[in-house]
């Protein structure tokens, strides 16, 4: 495998530094956006009015029809909006839209992505408080429990949490939370699942349910194209907002929800017509490969392979084995005089291999991710590279372990 993979290096090694080239476009190891199959891309190739009733609102329903049906729920009592734009869009709608005058959120943080909900609420002065946790460190469901009692019903009405915390690669303890929220029924869990919807279970008819809305983003594990994310939510819950005074003309998720639903069932705005073409493409492909657990298990085998060749060279993980995710693992920097990250991205990229241009963990560390049309063979490749890298820049390395 290891000789397959140089040889396939050596033809790689002649792709110039920039996009892609003739031979290959470039393979992506970070956690989003993510190397699309070309059948995705191809699927853009049509252009599509956004009020199309027999063309392009069709495959709208289609999407977000089948999104309910990927989180096991039913359309009876679930319902899924897309948002235009990134997953912060979608994030931010929610809690400025979720989140009343008279409401306060517990949100449960543990990387960067929390903190973002965070000052989310600060700008749009919303009541929260927060359980902190370290970057390498899980979410604790005990530590929740303890907070709603203490709390006493009187004061939370959402708590909100990151499924797969992407700063550092921690997989959160979703249904051990949702166990907690069965015993404060009157308290909604808010989920961005951007990083584990997908790739991990998500049953929002069933252990799930305590989570009322769960927030995606069309780039990560179901593998289509960045510009636009969604919401599946409760139906019941979602109705709680009508009649409130919005924060946000854009960003209204009641109102966003409202227009897909009802009436002409269109976007009040602009939608990436090709992006949401992609999407049902990408969608089809996910539910070809067994849904969350073949993706998933493709991704699993990703990781393994990366996990095989960060320890032969001699390098470590920031988060401790129980806790990774395999969507993305973030690598320990080597303590050597001679490291250098920028030579490292340069070197790889000139190869075509794209990882993050720098870190999210306060740990010195660089991330490499495991999501997309990738596969282990590509990601021995990716360790080649990685080998050769550290060589070059005389980062001493136990190469020998390599062999």
């Amino acid at each position: 495998m290891r000789a397959h993979a140089q040889r396939a290096i050596g033809r790689r090694s002649r792709v110039v530094r920039g996009f892609a080239n003739e031979q290959r476009p470039p393979l992506l190891f970070t956690p989003g956006p993510t190397t699309t199959t070309a059948s995705v891309k191809q699927s853009m190739m049509v252009d599509v009015g956004a009020r199309d009733e027999n063309g392009f609102l069709g495959v709208v329903r289609d999407v977000r029809g089948r999104l309910v049906s990927a989180a096991q729920a039913s359309p009876h009592t679930h319902d899924c909006v897309l948002v235009q734009g990134a997953g912060t869009h979608a994030i931010e709608s929610v809690l400025c839209s979720v989140v009343g005058p008279e409401s306060r959120v517990l949100i449960l943080s543990n990387g960067g992505y929390g903190e973002r909900q965070k000052d989310i609420c600060q700008i749009y002065d919303l009541n929260f408080a927060s359980l902190d946790y370290p970057d390498h460190h899980p979410l604790s469901a005990e530590d929740l429990e303890q907070r709603l009692r203490e709390d006493d019903g009187s004061t939370f009405t959402h708590v909100s949490m990151i499924h797969h915390e992407t700063t550092a690669g921690v997989i959160n303890p979703l249904s051990e939370i949702c166990d907690v929220m069965l015993r404060f029924p009157h308290v909604e869990l808010i989920v961005d699942s951007m990083s584990g919807f997908g790739a991990y279970e998500v049953d929002l008819g069933g252990r799930h349910s305590p989570c009322k809305y769960l927030v995606s983003s069309a780039n990560k594990n179901l593998q289509g194209i960045p510009g636009f994310s969604y919401c599946i939510y409760e139906r019941s819950a979602l109705q709680k907002l009508a009649g409130r005074k919005p924060r946000s003309l854009t960003l209204d998720l009641y109102q966003q929800a409202q227009g897909l639903s009802f009436g002409g069932q269109q976007f009040r705005f602009t939608p990436p017509t090709h992006v949401i073409l992609a999407f049902q493409q990408a969608l089809t492909e996910w539910e070809e490969e067994g849904g969350w657990a073949g993706r998933g298990s493709r991704y699993k085998a990703n990781y393994e392979a990366i996990k095989r060749g960060v320890e032969r060279l001699g390098l470590g993980f920031v988060v401790d084995e129980p806790f990774r995710g395999h969507v993305v693992s973030t690598i320990r920097a080597p303590r050597h005089p001679k490291w250098d990250f920028s030579f490292l991205h340069r070197f790889l990229q000139d190869r075509g291999f794209v990882i993050f241009p720098g870190k999210l963990s306060r740990v010195d560390s660089f991330r490499l991710g495991h999501i997309g049309n990738i596969h282990p063979a590509q990601c021995d490749e990716l360790i080649c590279v990685l080998q050769e890298a550290l060589t070059s820049m005389g980062v001493l390395c136990p190469m020998d372990r390599a062999e």
